[in-house]
């Protein structure tokens, strides 16, 4: 993880998140120490300000740290329930758009 670069490739980072159109989930926990919550929120706005209209950021209150992913179970799959919901909501208005 220490050696991943986002911008490889591209010209800079803002370059390779516009590449980003998709709804983005961007979940993150308070005690995550590997993925701390203040780069998760900036990845957020990162892709908002690269044109991502359809980015979503939760934060999760749990004492798990990076493993909440794997041991908060209704916390996670609450914040992706979700997004799921709103993304398919969101498709479906593009789909067939109210007159």
């Amino acid at each position: 993880m220490d050696l991943f670069n986002l911008a490889d490739g591209h010209e800079n980072t803002a370059a390779a998140l516009a590449k980003i159109q998709c709804p983005v989930l961007v979940l993150g926990s308070q005690t995550d120490i590997l993925f701390p919550i203040w780069q998760q929120k900036q990845l957020a706005e990162e892709l908002i300000q690269a044109g991502n209209p359809n980015v979503t950021f939760f934060e999760l209150n749990s004492i798990f740290g990076h493993d909440t992913f794997l041991l908060d179970v209704n916390g996670v799959s609450t914040a992706l329930k979700g997004f799921l919901e709103i993304s398919a909501l969101s498709i479906e208005e593009e789909i067939h758009p109210q007159a």
